[in-house]
Order: structure tokens, then C-alpha cells, then sequence
């Protein structure tokens, strides 16, 4: 690699899908790049631990893993391969992509970001103070750099609902914490949400369980393609309340006999080591203001996010997303105003709205 271009030092938050692609976007064009990520290896969410994480033992992708590729590393597989395969072929593809692209070594691995905070409040091009903890030593340090790229994705806190279960006497988990069916071994077990996770969990812990009920509110779950077993029971209906080791629905159904509800209701938006009034995550149900969902209003020259879409391949969107931000940074793209931005804003929540999203 030759002489830098510029000395800019760019940090970057999580080591995902998104962290490794600016990652390599920004080492590519010769800028300083640090990453910082809590776990052990790269990955982000599709790395397993028993004891924390998001991903469950048996987990099996619903994008055909081709899709799941970055343009630059796509995968080759062989014309039998299964397209939807298990959370340890994603793992892999990843950390194979981190060594294809000399990425390994930009990572500090086991480092908790306490806070982030600008060196100048009112200065949009200001330097940023990042704070971190070593998950071994406790020992914690700052650092300062010119760009921070936030790319922590969006499975890390749990959307919890609200639900009168104070006195349910079973457990109850949320899907981050589900890891493997033998866990619930001859239980009923009561699962709540209609998503991705609620109808595979509910097959997956059917294995072991003695009894699934599926509420699945207002969704007919019938129309997937999902195949659920004998002892998975759907019921069209939420949770009203739980008493001793029973629950009420929604619809007047009662289920007795219950050991765990498992809640999958998904995920709220969480940047505990970000001050709100620079982005609000709005109760973790939105970040603003943010322009295209990536630049901050607020400080447009040198902060933004990565990741926040969940309905599209995470491959593709983290690497437009990684070159958008470097054209941005390398005055490419339109200058716009913090009026200008604040209204393409508000013209998106307008769309999405009409969508429902």
C-alpha cells in the first residue's frame, strides 16, 4: 500500500456486516481506520455464545446466502449447495471476507464503547472523543478521531411489550436469549410474535418441547411457507395477561399449564454511549435527525450510521452505505443544508408512514 492520502482517522463501531464493509471501503482509500467491537472475532451478530448473543444454535438463514455477499466477495457454491444454510456458513463467510480484505487487523476486539462525545458541540466538521473499556482488564481509554461511524446494527436491545405477566409464575425470555430446544425439554412453552423468528423458534423449540401455542396477533402465519408441527397450536390472538402458570388472550382463549413465554417481538434502536440530543433513538423506535438514514444532521461532516434497514440484504446495503458515506465525506455528493436534510427526513417518515413501516 502506498503513502496515506490524507492522516483523517476514522473509527468504527461494530464488526458486522456494516463495520466490515467501511472498513474496507475506508482502508481502500488509504484513511486510518480503527475498529472497535465487543466480541471475541468478527461477525457481529452471527457469532454464538450460549451465554449472550442474538443467534440461536440451530439458526437457518430465510435469504439464500448468495444474496447474503458482498458484489466484491461473492460466494461460489456448488449447483447442490442448499441456498439457506445454517449461522455458522454466514460466520465463516465473514471472517473470510475479513482476511480476504486484510480486515482482521484493523479490529480491537473485546472493547465495550463507553461514550462518544464531540470535542467541539456547535463545530458539524468537530473531532470525537471515544471512550472504551477492555471487556478483560477493565481498563478503560480515550481516544479522538476525525469520523465515527456507528455500525452496531439493530438486534443488540430487546422491544419488550407491554404485558400484565407480574403474576405469571413461568419464565419469560425474549428470543435474544433462546438458544437451544433441549432447554425447554417436555415444556409447554408459549410463543409470542408473527416475524421470522417467532415461526422458526416455535419449529425449532417444538422439537423438544411437549406443547407450542403460537399467538400470533393479527397475522395469519398459515400463509408461510413454514410447515409446523403436530404440537405447535397457532392462536390468533396476544397475550391480555398471565396468572400463576396460565395466560389470557387476547381473543378470551385461556392456556394453562404454561413453563415459558418466549417473547420474540423483536428489537428497539439503543446508542447507550451516545447522547440523545445528538441522535435520539425516540424510545428505540427511530433515530433522528438523520439525512438518508446514514449522515447525522447534526454533524454532517463527521458522524454517522450504518445498518438500520431490516428489510433488505444486509451485504448490499452496507456497502452502498459504506461508499455513500466516503463520497459524502469527499464532497461527491450534493451539499446540502441542515433544512434541506431535516426535510428529506421528514418526506421519508411521510412515505414510510403511508406505507405502514
Amino acid at each position: 500500500m502506498g503513502c496515506l492520502v490524507n492522516d483523517r482517522r476514522v473509527c468504527i463501531i461494530g464488526a458486522g456486516y456494516a463495520g466490515l464493509a467501511a472498513a474496507r471501503v475506508f482502508s481502500s482509500a488509504e484513511y486510518k481506520v480503527i475498529v472497535y467491537d465487543e466480541r471475541k472475532a468478527v461477525g457481529g451478530v452471527w457469532n454464538y455464545d450460549l451465554k449472550e448473543g442474538q443467534v440461536y444454535d440451530n439458526l437457518q438463514t430465510n435469504t439464500p446466502l448468495v444474496v447474503m455477499a458482498f458484489p466484491e466477495y461473492p460466494i461460489v457454491q456448488a449447483a447442490d449447495a442448499p441456498s439457506f444454510v445454517r449461522r455458522h456458513h454466514v460466520l465463516g463467510y465473514l471472517q473470510s471476507y475479513a482476511q480476504a480484505f486484510d480486515l482482521t487487523g484493523l479490529v480491537q476486539f473485546g472493547q465495550t464503547v463507553k461514550s462518544i462525545k464531540p470535542e467541539s458541540k456547535f463545530d458539524e466538521d468537530t473531532r470525537w472523543l471515544v471512550s472504551k473499556q477492555d471487556r478483560d482488564s477493565g481498563a478503560i481509554s480515550t481516544e479522538i478521531f476525525d469520523v465515527v461511524i456507528l455500525a452496531t446494527g439493530n438486534y443488540s436491545t430487546p422491544y419488550l411489550p407491554s404485558i400484565d405477566l407480574h403474576q405469571f409464575q413461568g419464565a419469560v425470555i425474549h428470543s435474544r436469549d433462546y438458544r437451544r430446544p433441549c432447554d425447554y425439554s417436555e415444556q409447554t412453552v408459549v410463543v409470542l410474535g408473527a416475524g421470522p423468528s417467532a415461526l422458526d423458534i416455535s419449529v425449532d423449540v417444538a422439537s423438544r418441547a411437549k406443547q407450542v401455542y403460537l399467538l400470533s396477533g393479527d397475522h395469519d402465519v398459515t400463509e408461510s411457507k413454514i410447515r409446523f408441527p403436530s404440537n405447535v397450536a397457532i392462536v390468533p390472538a396476544r397475550i391480555s395477561h398471565g396468572l400463576g402458570h396460565a395466560i389470557v388472550a387476547t381473543n378470551g382463549a385461556i392456556i394453562e399449564h404454561i413453563d415459558t413465554i418466549l417473547l420474540c417481538t423483536g428489537y428497539r434502536y439503543s446508542l447507550p454511549f451516545l447522547c440523545e440530543s445528538i441522535i435520539s433513538t425516540n424510545g428505540g423506535m427511530r433515530l433522528t435527525p438523520l439525512y438518508k438514514e446514514v449522515v447525522s444532521i447534526r454533524y454532517p461532516q463527521s458522524l454517522f450510521v450504518m445498518g438500520l434497514q431490516r428489510e433488505s440484504p444486509m451485504a448490499h446495503h452496507a456497502n452502498v452505505q459504506a461508499r455513500f458515506i466516503l463520497a459524502h465525506l469527499e464532497k461527491k455528493t450534493p451539499r446540502l443544508t441542515m433544512e434541506e436534510m431535516l426535510a428529506d427526513e421528514a418526506k421519508e417518515v411521510e412515505r414510510r408512514k403511508a406505507l405502514g413501516a
